[in-house]
């Protein structure tokens, strides 16, 4: 008797926890901006800029209002991707290739979590694994809210939390990839869109996804165990494919569809709060990145933590030898030439 009584308290208690679980979901699509009575019927919000939507997809496509960023001197000082990289040309050429033979448009993206769209300010990010994805993605969410308290200052915590709890949710986030075929290339052919993709050096970025996700056991990666060492590890990334690799370690020209998407600048985790105060108050949404984050919400977005920080950047020497630098050089040679890195650890 006391097991089946133990029996149904558990059920009871596994049911009570889903229902707490929907109900928080139904809370958060409740402010999330696609979430439209009919996709069968195009329907408008107001909230600072006009947001059009198709009968596609939810997606802003209608010319209307916005802010011209192109009058934004800090836009054009940062930094270009260098699209004469031999790799990046040749995955380039076989995009172009299975266009001009049967039509289709093919996007080297993450599995995972794509690029990113907020219509509401023609922007679209690429936000890679290892690269601060979490508070970007988290932003990406706050940005397409129509929640009425997404541009307080300091919004309630029942709905702040969601921007960061959903921020690695894939069905949560408007996503390129998942755009009609016509919506994609509006997107990324229309030049009052700012494109922006947020690269990190390859040397910190493989360092961190050891430290975060590899050494724990998070990902596996070949025949790698928990006694294997950063050693071990940089080894088999050398010997290891880019689409045979988990996306936290995989080369970054494979993601954010750069082999058909020419991104307006690129941003750096090393210089991301400079990046991203220029790029917010290029596109009016400044007061989202400085406040409104963390456990009471008074924090700025990349001073609230998310667990997933490993301080790559200060571990470098005590991680790297010259040998295994040069290998991570080399086995991300695109990489460093696409984004303008040094072949030099920078310590």
């Amino acid at each position: 008797m006391l097991v089946v009584k133990w029996q149904r308290t558990l059920w009871v208690l596994i049911g009570v926890l889903f229902v707490l679980s929907f109900l928080r979901l139904i809370m958060f699509r409740s402010f999330h901006l696609i979430e439209t009575s009919s996709l069968n019927e195009a329907i408008s919000v107001e909230s600072g800029h006009r947001v059009y939507y198709t009968s596609e997809s939810g997606v802003i496509l209608k010319d209307g209002p916005y802010l011209n960023w192109k009058d934004v001197p800090c836009i054009h000082s940062m930094q270009k991707m260098n699209t004469q990289v031999e790799e990046l040309n040749t995955l380039r050429s076989e995009t172009q290739q299975i266009h001009d033979d049967n039509g289709t448009l093919v996007l080297r993206e993450a599995n995972f979590i794509g690029t990113l769209v907020a219509p509401r300010f023609r922007l679209m990010m690429c936000t890679i694994p290892k690269n601060a994805c979490s508070k970007l993605r988290s932003l990406m969410l706050r940005l397409n809210s129509d929640s009425d308290f997404a541009f307080d200052l300091k919004p309630p915590r029942s709905v702040a939390s969601t921007w960061t709890t959903f921020a690695q949710v894939r069905h949560a986030h408007l996503q390129l990839k998942n755009l009609t075929r016509s919506e994609i290339e509006r997107v990324i052919n229309d030049e009052s869109w700012l494109k922006i993709a947020v690269v990190r050096n390859p040397y910190t970025r493989i360092l961190s996804a050891w430290l975060d996700k590899v050494a724990s056991g998070k990902i596996r990666i070949g025949k790698l165990s928990h006694n294997s060492t950063f050693q071990d590890y940089v080894r088999v990334l050398e010997k290891t494919r880019a689409w045979e690799l988990n996306e936290h370690i995989r080369d970054q020209i494979y993601m954010c569809g750069f082999n058909a998407i020419d991104y307006t600048v690129i941003a750096k985790t090393e210089t991301l709060r400079e990046d991203l105060e220029c790029i917010s108050s290029a596109l009016n949404f400044t007061s989202l990145i400085q406040s409104g984050w963390g456990a009471k919400g008074k924090s700025e977005l990349l001073k609230s933590r998310t667990g997933h920080e490993t301080g790559a950047n200060r571990k470098l020497e005590a991680y790297y030898t010259p040998e295994l630098a040069s290998i991570v050089y080399n086995r991300y040679r695109a990489d460093f030439d696409a984004f303008g890195y040094s072949k030099q650890l920078p310590l």
